[in-house]
């Protein structure tokens, strides 16, 4: 602000010293809410701790198929149930010998892969050169080369084309090095800790996916009740209070036996989905009833503030109002409660999996894992590993999002600011 702003009638020290306090206030720079809030969230150690423990959980569970890992399916019946070890160990799976199907030989990934694609190069070759239903099938022979026979479907469980590329980025730096079995072997010689990384992106997939499904059925459904009120809120609220009273894991069990059989199992193909993916869905969809009720009350105390008013006179029509002006002042609750709901989503997924219900062989997960371990926990002998270390991963991921639950309910609550 220059001197001109200043009335001229006071005297030169006075204007001076108006100058200078300009000046100072011009430097002070404001907080939001929210930069509040992350300042107060950084002085919780434990709140910060477990923020960067599950960025980087989540950061293994993209990245696992770049990591020097061992195959999560791959079956050695000669290393069957061995405990944690340091031998060095290569990326290999079976295959028939030539000489005699009944024989099995080792195999490197990297040398089969060689062979592979010399095989496809043969095939297109002769592709360039074939006419009418010669080329049909060889065409065919091609597809199923790349769709059935490809070298990591024998070493992977049908992974996606974005995770077929990071497996090459992992064999070009890696090549068929793998980190020894530091966590033991299962059953069926299947290493563990290649097993918990991958389980790990199953595990959070179904925190994430099904959090954000209720998210979106509990925000909406809580908005638009709170806002009208009066009988459309009892109505909705009643609804709510019916759905409470039915007990949801008998459905989701009757769900899953009844998708898990083939002709419902092709209905779903036919949509684009697969069976995984409606279990996440279907446990987003019990999760939402909670957190409909918690937006409802937060909506209720907002609905009549001033920029409610202000927003009406404006000309705003309601959807308007419920999703530009009162959801987003509804957030700071919203994101504490999700921090809530991801960690019981996954306890919900991993009891569902220990049922034998959730997630099925060859796909896995942390809740599989501990049910495969204490499945063959007998009398005799106690293979700890296969309990300890999915079930030590499972618990500190939880911890960690409770802990950090815990710290943004404090950090976005203001009667905490001076505590």
């Amino acid at each position: 602000m220059s001197s001109k702003s200043i009335p001229g009638n006071i005297s030169a020290d006075d204007q001076a010293r108006y100058e200078q306090l300009l000046a100072e206030s011009s430097n002070i720079k404001g907080t939001s809410q929210w930069q509040d809030a992350m300042k107060r969230l950084r002085r919780d150690r434990a709140a910060m701790i477990s923020f960067y423990f599950l960025i980087a959980t989540c950061l293994s569970a993209i990245f696992a198929p770049v990591l020097p890992l061992q195959s999560p399916v791959v079956q050695n019946l000669n290393n069957q149930f061995k405990p944690p070890s340091r031998k060095p160990v290569s990326l290999i799976f079976f295959e028939a010998a030539k000489e005699s199907k009944e024989e099995l030989k080792q195999i490197g990934l990297v040398q089969k892969l060689r062979e592979f694609n010399e095989e496809v190069v043969a095939i297109r070759d002769e592709l360039k050169l074939a006419s009418g239903d010669e080329r049909k099938k060889l065409q065919t022979e091609l597809n199923n080369k790349y769709e059935i026979d490809h070298p990591f479907f024998k070493v992977w469980n049908q992974p996606g084309w974005l995770t077929r590329q990071m497996i090459h980025i992992r064999l070009l730096v890696f090549g068929d090095y793998c980190i020894p079995s530091l966590c033991g072997t299962d059953e069926l010689g299947r290493d563990v800790l290649s097993r918990v990384f991958w389980g790990s992106r199953v595990s959070l997939m179904a925190g994430i996916i099904a959090t954000l499904v209720s998210l979106v059925i509990g925000v909406s459904y809580g908005a638009i009740s709170g806002y009208y009120g009066g009988f459309v809120d009892a109505v909705m609220m009643r609804i709510v209070d019916i759905l409470y009273s039915i007990p949801f894991i008998f459905i989701v069990i009757f769900v899953m036996t009844l998708i898990s059989q083939e002709k419902v199992q092709a209905w779903i193909e036919s949509y684009g989905l697969n069976q995984l993916t409606v279990f996440y869905l279907i446990i987003g969809l019990i999760y939402w009833l909670t957190m409909a009720r918690v937006v409802r009350g937060q909506i209720l105390s907002l609905k009549n503030e001033q920029f409610v008013d202000a927003a009406r006179v404006v000309g705003a029509d309601n959807f308007r109002i419920i999703f530009r002006h009162l959801v987003p002042n509804t957030m700071g609750i919203v994101i504490v409660y999700l921090t809530l709901t991801i960690p019981a989503v996954m306890r919900f997924e991993a009891f569902l999996s220990f049922l034998g219900v959730g997630v099925a062989p060859p796909d896995v997960s942390w809740g599989l894992l501990v049910n495969e371990g204490i499945r063959v926990i007998t009398p005799v002998r106690i293979y700890w590993w296969l309990v300890l270390f999915p079930g030590l991963t499972l618990t500190l991921t939880l911890l960690a999002l409770n802990f950090l639950g815990d710290g943004l309910r404090d950090a976005l609550d203001p009667r905490m600011k001076n505590k």
